[in-house]
């Protein structure tokens, strides 16, 4: 069957912001994505495919988790055959955790809605934002928008993250804490030594940061990358450049122009670089990095002006080149990408085309990478 190819029974919802939800490759060959449920989007739904060009299927659909009316977020960090997802709704304000082995395509009966934390109140309705990675020991570690801070009798958003070694450490705070300002979420990206990568606005000030988290979860110092941002983080990559740890982070500025700063051995970011030639519709945009023998970052992205989609590429941070247009005459709500082998090295993606969820694939030819990263580094990977 020709590519793209339909998806039948998902969604991405109407709310979802944050996004990373494949597709993955498992040991065995075949292919998934994480998506909720079309007749109840409060339903988590995985489907896999054995030949992505001609159809996928929901699995284990009914011990699927019920995650809350219309997520706002939906993160997955695959490690080898496992998806490891975190998941916030607005209608109880609540973070869950959920485990999905591809290996026996079945839900973890103990691992899914687990709650990371139930906050109590926020002052921006889409502020429910999170993101997850897994250190090589398994811990796992979400960063999120935490309950809110009272300060003289108004409330303001603060940024946390939760560790879970047997059960979960939460409410420790990356951001904002006592501060008289609104901050938000970016996203999480694992990179060396289990070190994991956060960034987050300060919305008040339209302020980007990072800071890093160790493996023995000490704050690193807190990285001022742009001062003159707009009102959205994005995502982040990570991949090893000869021994050089580098992060690239990716969020809007003002007239929504995409923008990408590289951070090397958890250093000062370097200046802010326009990622994209045109004005990018803010929730419809993904980024995935090779990191084998090729290191590349991808990007694709709806115009905010027509909603077609885009494509461009930076090689080992030598500069962002020319966008393309992938796809014409259609309107991408949410996408999310990976990079594998699939008789050559492609640059798979899952997209909702005007309601209707796609797969897709860009080829990228050659012989593929030897591992793989997307908004968080995945262990493990699949070829």
């Amino acid at each position: 069957m020709a590519l793209p190819v339909t998806i039948s029974g998902v969604a991405t919802g109407p709310n979802l912001t944050k996004w990373s939800g494949g597709p993955y490759k498992s040991s065995g060959g075949s292919y998934y994505a994480v998506l909720v449920d079309s007749t109840t989007t409060s339903k988590l739904a995985v489907v896999k495919a054995t030949d992505p060009t001609s159809s996928f299927s929901i699995q284990d659909a009914t011990n699927a988790p019920n995650v809350g009316a219309a997520p706002y977020s939906v993160w997955v960090f695959p490690d080898g055959d496992d998806l490891k997802i975190c998941t916030a709704a607005a209608a109880d304000a609540e973070y869950r955790y959920h485990v999905f082995h591809m290996a026996t395509d079945l839900w973890d009966g103990t691992l899914k809605n687990e709650t990371v934390e139930n906050v109590k109140d926020r002052p921006h309705a889409g502020a429910l934002f999170c993101s997850v990675v897994v250190r090589s020991d398994d811990d796992v570690v979400v960063l999120y928008n935490g309950d809110v801070d009272a300060v003289m009798a108004a409330n303001y958003n603060r940024v946390d993250y939760a560790v879970r070694v047997t059960s979960w450490t939460v409410g420790a705070n990356v951001a904002g804490d006592g501060l008289e300002s609104n901050w938000e979420a970016g996203a999480a990206v694992l990179g060396a030594s289990d070190k994991s990568h956060f960034s987050y606005i300060n919305r008040t000030a339209s302020d980007v940061y990072h800071r890093s988290l160790s493996s023995a979860d000490a704050l690193g110092t807190e990285h001022l990358v742009d001062a003159t941002a707009g009102s959205f983080v994005l995502q982040s990559v990570y991949y090893d450049a000869a021994g050089t740890e580098r992060i690239t982070l990716f969020y809007f500025e003002s007239g929504n122009a995409l923008y990408s700063s590289t951070i090397e051995n958890d250093g000062t970011p370097a200046t802010p670089v326009a990622a994209s030639d045109v004005a990018v519709s803010t929730n419809r945009t993904h980024v995935v990095a090779e990191n084998g023998t090729v290191k590349k970052v991808h990007l694709l992205y709806a115009d905010s002006a027509t909603i077609d989609l885009w494509y461009d590429s930076n090689t080992n941070d030598g500069g962002w080149g020319t966008d393309t247009e992938e796809l014409d005459a259609v309107t991408i709500n949410r996408i999310s990408s990976n990079v594998y082998n699939r008789s050559g090295t492609k640059l798979a993606y899952v997209y909702d085309d005007g309601g209707t969820v796609k797969y897709n694939e860009v080829d990228l030819g050659g012989a593929p990478a030897a591992t793989q990263t997307g908004w968080v580094q995945s262990r493990g990977g699949w070829w």
